[in-house]
């Protein structure tokens, strides 16, 4: 992660303690180290649970990417989808590092948490956090958890993972 801010003065990092700055930890709703917190200049709901390691890699440039942009890249059809988000929602998107269809998902949640404030997304490494993924009855990635209740796998298009989004906080 420290490589990532040689290439612009604009990527910055910040690296806590989860035992000995606990304060941050709640201040930034960190649930469990490892994790990245993703931001602009305020906290955008973005968490990447795990090392980003193989293809979960480009998530973490994608993402940056989009915050660099101050912008997400969806349809009229989705945004007026995600608009129907009213309350707090928690996506969260179970992936593995050599699973090439896990950023596909994984950047659409974050699109969503970027467009929508209320919704909140973390992406978790799946063989990192096995006790949660346990929990989630994760099988196969990607798999998305809405609200630690309604679930999907797959890497679908932002339309129909929107459509899945507002089944599952039904």
């Amino acid at each position: 992660m420290s490589e990532l801010t040689d290439i612009s003065d604009k990527v910055n990092l910040k690296v806590i303690d989860f035992e000995e700055e606990k304060e941050t930890v709640k201040k930034y709703n960190i649930k469990f180290p490892p994790a990245t917190v993703l931001q602009s200049d305020s906290d955008l709901g973005l968490r990447y649970y795990g090392i980003p390691g193989g293809y979960e890699f480009s998530t973490i440039i994608n993402s940056i990417g989009m915050i660099g942009k101050n912008g997400v890249e969806l349809s009229e059809e989705t945004h007026r989808k995600l608009s129907l988000v009213k309350k707090k929602v928690e996506i969260l998107v179970f992936v593995t590092p050599p699973c090439p269809h896990c950023p596909k998902a994984a950047v659409s949640a974050y699109k969503f948490a970027f467009a929508n404030e209320n919704i909140e997304t973390s992406i978790i490494e799946a063989n990192e956090f096995p006790d949660i993924s346990r929990e989630f009855s994760v099988m196969a990635v990607p798999k998305i958890v809405i609200n630690k209740g309604f679930s999907f796998e797959g890497a679908y298009p932002d339309e129909i993972f929107a459509d899945n989004l507002i089944k599952g906080i039904g």
